[in-house]
């Protein structure tokens, strides 16, 4: 299959398109290879079993064999919870340890110097600023709203999701933006469990490469990574150096020790937009973006490539 003409290479170029990877998926397409590929499609939502879905109360409680337990903890680093009892197997034979909900919040908790936090950051927030999209919901659910869309659709139109603002202020003002408020809370986790475990929990940082950085609750808390695009990383690196004073987190983060946020980043490529279905296969690089010629456009390529 021949590639695209020098005008066209040139401009795909200057939007960050990966020329390769779009030709491998399009020769791929034309191929038959995602022929067999179905649409995942929704049919209900999953029964709350006791075992795949739980329900999590003020009686919910999780048993398993005592040594196994004990086991399962010292493989992570981790405490047998203050909360945890230990109580005699209901088949005989030993003794199980029982976790009620307090220890099960506590191992959560504790557990997040193990655990990553991660963000698909590679698109934009279109579906945001739509209002035919934004229309299917209904036309009389869209006009209540029609206010509140109206103002928040050009603070969100090509701009990643993320930065967007998550609410309008009384005064009619944007608030703060989804993810800020996803690094406060971060933030406030990270002060309530030094309250709890003591001043050293998640300490560790990106620095403390190696088995330190990973064991137990010396680890560092909660680490970020991100997947953004050659599209947006300076406007997301941008918004993030602006954190260390933002009232919602420069003074918290300060006194915690931390930097208000510090992403790990895979920088995802741009793939071009083909022709449309309707023009049948062999499907094309699609070179008439706003009706000029050779002229493309760059979209994310997926979750898949977080």
């Amino acid at each position: 299959m021949g590639g695209p003409n020098a005008a066209l290479r040139r401009d795909m170029e200057a939007k960050g398109i990966d020329l390769a990877l779009s030709l491998q998926i399009l020769e791929d397409y034309n191929a038959g290879l995602y022929d067999g590929v179905k649409p995942v499609r929704a049919k209900g939502v999953p029964a709350i079993d006791g075992h795949s879905v739980v329900a999590m109360n003020d009686k919910t409680e999780y048993a398993l064999p005592e040594a196994e337990a004990e086991a399962r903890l010292a493989g992570l680093g981790l405490p047998t919870p203050d909360t945890a009892r230990r109580v005699p197997a209901a088949g005989g034979g030993g003794r199980d340890l029982v976790f009620p909900r307090a220890a099960l919040v506590e191992l959560g908790e504790r557990l997040y110097t193990r655990t990553a936090y991660g963000v698909l950051n590679g698109g934009s927030a279109t579906s945001y600023a739509d209002r035919k999209k934004n229309l299917a919901f209904g036309a009389e659910a869209f006009e209540a709203l029609a206010t509140g869309f109206e103002t928040l659709a050009p603070l969100c139109k090509d701009r990643p999701k993320g930065l967007t603002p998550a609410y309008l202020n009384p005064d009619g003002s944007p608030g703060a933006s989804f993810l800020a408020l996803k690094m406060r809370a971060r933030l406030v986790a990270l002060e309530r469990c030094r309250k709890r475990y003591g001043a050293d929990f998640g300490k560790t940082g990106p620095s403390g490469a190696g088995e330190g950085a990973n064991a137990g609750e010396g680890g560092e808390f909660l680490p970020l990574f991100q997947m953004a695009s050659v599209g947006n990383r300076a406007e997301l690196e941008e918004s993030y150096a602006s954190y260390e004073k933002d009232p919602l987190l420069g003074p918290l983060a300060a006194r915690l020790g931390v930097a208000p946020c510090s992403f790990r980043t895979g920088v995802q490529p741009m793939i071009s937009a083909y022709t449309h279905s309707e023009e049948g296969r062999p499907k094309r690089l699609f070179d008439r973006a706003y009706g000029a010629a050779d002229t493309a456009i760059a979209l994310p390529g997926g979750h898949g490539q977080c």
